[in-house]
């Protein structure tokens, strides 16, 4: 038996994140932001952790990005090209790494948009 994350499940995931990333949120300092989402994408992520959700994760994941990046380029009125340059940096673990939004918090350690 094969089980996945219902369709309303996807759904409310995706309300929860607009409502983080919407308009309305601008006051908030990027590194508040970055932490509440991490928050709710661990967070799902951990619920749907013995299920087969590889495939949607990682499409949700992929999608909630897209959107911390549009929040930023509209929270600082910049170009696409200054908030890759300000905020983009590598992520290593293990033997892979890669490109991905975040930003350095209060210690000096780089924090990024992950699950």
């Amino acid at each position: 038996m094969r089980v996945t994350p219902g369709k309303k499940s996807v759904e409310r995931f995706k309300r929860t994140i607009k409502s983080l990333t919407s308009r309305k949120t601008f006051y908030q300092a990027p590194l508040e932001k970055l932490y509440g989402l991490n928050r709710v994408m661990r967070g799902w992520n951990q619920y749907y952790e013995y299920v087969n959700a590889t495939r949607t994760a990682s499409k949700l994941t992929f999608w909630a990005h897209q959107r911390f990046y549009l929040w930023l380029c509209k929270r600082h009125k910049r170009s696409a090209g200054w908030v890759i340059a300000r905020y983009r940096q590598r992520e290593q673990k293990g033997k892979y790494d890669r490109w991905t939004l975040g930003m350095q918090n209060e210690r000096a350690r780089w924090s990024t948009c992950t699950p």
